[in-house]
C-alpha cells in the first residue's frame, strides 16, 4: 500500500524542496554512520556500545571549514576523546572506554558504557544532536521526533520482561496517508538527474541504527524486527534508499509532513523501523 500521494509526478518546486531538505540532512549529520547497541541481561544490567564514523571525505571538508573559521577555538579535529567523555551520551550508564577511529574509511570513535539497572538509563541518540556543534545547520526533519526518548520498563525474573514504549506523535492525526503533503502542481517533471546524483553521493554513507541485544533466550516478543536475539528499534541505511528515486521522494514527503509516524516510511528500501507503539520482550 502506498504511503504517500502523487509520488509518480513531482513539480520542479517539489524537487527543489527535496534537494534542500536532504542536502540539509547530509550536512547536518556529516554523512554519519551511527550504531548504538544495548546488550541487556535478565537481571537488568548490561552495556551500550556506540560507534560513530563520518566518511573521510566529509570529515576532511568539515575540518577544513573549521580551521578557516577564525572564531573557532577547536583544534580542527572532527572528534576528540575529551568531547566524547564529556558528552554524557547515555545518562544512567557509566562510560568505560573510548577508542578513536581514524583510517581510510573515516573518522569517529567507539565508546562502551555499562549499567547495573536499565530502568535508570536513557537510551536515546540523535545524529542531528551529535553533529550540532560541528555545523551551523539546524535539524529540520522528522527524524528527531522519531528519536525522542523511549520509555523503558523492566521486570527482572525468569523470564524477565522488557517493555519499550516508542515516542509518539503529539499531534492528532487520522489516516497516515492524509498526513503526507501532496504536491498539486499540474506541471510535473522529474528531479534534475544532476541533483539526484548529488544527493546520492552525499547520502551514500549516511546510516544509523539502534538495537537491543538480548543476552539470553527470547521466550516471546511482539517486536517487528528480531534476528539472533537482537531487537531492532531503528536501522536506516540511506546509501540503499537513495538509489531508489521514488523512495527518496516518499522520504522527503514524510520529512515535511505534520506527523512523525514511522509506519509512513517503514516499507522503503534500506529502512527497518519499529512501528509498534509498545514492544514487549520476555527472555531468560
Amino acid at each position: 500500500m502506498s504511503h504517500c500521494h502523487n509520488v509518480s509526478g513531482w513539480s520542479k518546486r517539489a524537487g527543489a524542496r527535496l534537494l534542500l531538505l536532504l542536502l540539509a540532512f547530509a550536512v547536518t549529520t556529516g554523512c554519519m554512520k551511527l550504531e548504538s547497541t544495548m546488550t541487556l541481561r535478565p537481571d537488568g544490567s548490561g552495556e551500550i556500545r556506540e560507534r560513530v564514523v563520518v566518511s573521510a571525505q566529509m570529515a576532511a571538508m568539515m575540518e577544513s571549514m573549521e580551521q578557516m573559521d577564525s572564531s573557532s577555538t577547536s583544534s580542527g579535529s572532527m572528534f576528540s576523546e575529551e568531547e566524547v567523555r564529556e558528552s554524557n551520551a547515555y545518562p544512567g550508564a557509566e562510560l568505560k572506554s573510548v577508542t578513536m577511529i581514524d583510517d581510510m574509511n573515516g573518522k569517529g570513535y567507539e565508546s562502551v558504557y555499562t549499567f547495573s539497572d536499565i530502568r535508570e538509563v536513557t537510551f536515546q541518540r540523535d545524529p542531528n544532536k551529535i553533529m550540532s556543534g560541528k555545523t551551523d545547520k539546524k535539524p529540520d526533519n522528522n527524524l528527531s521526533g522519531m528519536m525522542d526518548e523511549m520509555d523503558i520498563e523492566f521486570t527482572p525474573g525468569a523470564p524477565a520482561k522488557l517493555t519499550i514504549r516508542m515516542p509518539q506523535d503529539d499531534k492528532e492525526s487520522g489516516d497516515a496517508e492524509e498526513d503526507m503533503p501532496a504536491d498539486t502542481d499540474a506541471d510535473t517533471t522529474a528531479m534534475d538527474p544532476q541533483e539526484m546524483r548529488m544527493l546520492q553521493m552525499m547520502l551514500r554513507d549516511a546510516a544509523f541504527k539502534m538495537a537491543i541485544k538480548i543476552d539470553g533466550e527470547i521466550v516471546e516478543t511482539n517486536a517487528s524486527h528480531v534476528s539472533d536475539g537482537e531487537v531492532t528499534i531503528m536501522d536506516m541505511n540511506f546509501g540503499e534508499m537513495v538509489r531508489d528515486t521514488t523512495a527518496l521522494k516518499t522520504f522527503a514527503q514524510f520529512s515535511e509532513s505534520e506527523t512523525d509516524d514511522p509506519a509512513q516510511i517503514s516499507d522503503l528500501p534500506g529502512i527497518k523501523i519499529e512501528t509498534q507503539e509498545e514492544v514487549s520482550v520476555l527472555f531468560k
